[in-house]
């Protein structure tokens, strides 16, 4: 391990390429600008830091770290990840957050043994069409994004179980979005949905649902398919009425309804607190 976390590091030495028994690199929280082509020839390397730098670029070279397990860029402003990204055959877990990417590289779709994938507040407007391919990636955070649209191939995340969509610009979900049957927990707070498919009832372990801040007026009937629902949030949306299959959501121990066009608590609400003692967080 070579730790050179917080210091005023701008450069590295070419040489740098020399400790091949290198396993973990930490350099997060310096000034680098740019990475040596010598990075790549560090093939036992199987941990990267390089958060909160400079770099606006990643070297082609470091897909050739066919033991690299972990990295971390956030905090750096990246514009791009290099084109064969895909080649990490061993990473599992890529953190990008708080960058500048607009698109991501199509190979990201031919990393085979990722599970977590983080790429938080960027601006990425559209995913790659082979990005449902990622079948072991379990935890994904998009959030604070502009993403308009996700494609169909998108509910190919048949391992999903963690889903973080809240503040982009989706107007619609896919037809079968629930096909991510492993979904455990999901934001999609604060788009601007104007329905949800019926497929939702699908997402039978679903735990947690965050629909607040859209255009919602309805939720579809299926919505009381999601018997082990313990949390749904849907303040901020302009719903005037709630399905009655609500009232069998009987898992439910919180109920979020504050700022919406209800002007009475729903009877399957009604129901539900007679049943279960829920909480319901609402306003008039």
């Amino acid at each position: 391990t070579l730790n050179l976390f917080y210091n005023e590091i701008s450069r590295l030495p070419k040489e740098l390429g020399q400790l091949q028994n290198l396993k973990k690199l930490h350099l997060g929280s310096n000034r680098l600008e740019a990475l040596p082509d010598s990075i790549g020839q560090l093939s036992l390397l199987q941990e990267l830091y390089l958060a909160n730098n400079e770099l606006s670029s990643i070297p082609d070279s470091c897909c050739e770290l066919h033991h690299l397990q972990m990295v971390q860029l956030g905090g750096n402003p990246l514009t791009e990840l290099p084109a064969a990204l895909g080649q990490l055959q061993a990473l599992q877990e890529l953190h990008v957050g708080t960058a500048k990417l607009e698109t991501l590289p199509e190979s990201i779709g031919d990393l085979p043994s990722i599970s977590q994938l983080y790429l938080a507040s960027n601006q990425l407007t559209a995913l790659p069409a082979r990005f449902g391919a990622l079948s072991t990636v379990h935890k994904l955070s998009l959030r604070s994004n502009a993403i308009l649209k996700l494609e169909d191939s998108f509910c190919s995340l048949s391992n999903l179980k963690k889903l973080f969509l809240d503040s982009n610009d989706l107007q619609e979900l896919p037809m079968n979005f629930g096909d991510l049957v492993a979904l455990e927990e999901l934001n999609l707070n604060d788009n601007y949905l104007k329905e949800i498919p019926e497929s939702f009832g699908q997402l039978s372990g679903l735990l947690e649902l965050r629909l607040a801040g859209n255009d919602l007026t309805e939720l579809p009937e299926s919505i009381g398919q999601l018997l082990a629902l313990k949390e749904l949030f849907l303040s901020f949306n302009p719903l005037e009425t709630l399905p009655e299959s609500l009232s069998a959501l009987e898992a439910l121990e919180e109920l979020h309804l504050q700022t919406t066009k209800l002007v009475e608590l729903p009877s399957c609400v009604q129901r539900l607190k007679e049943n279960t003692g829920i909480l319901v967080v609402w306003s008039e």
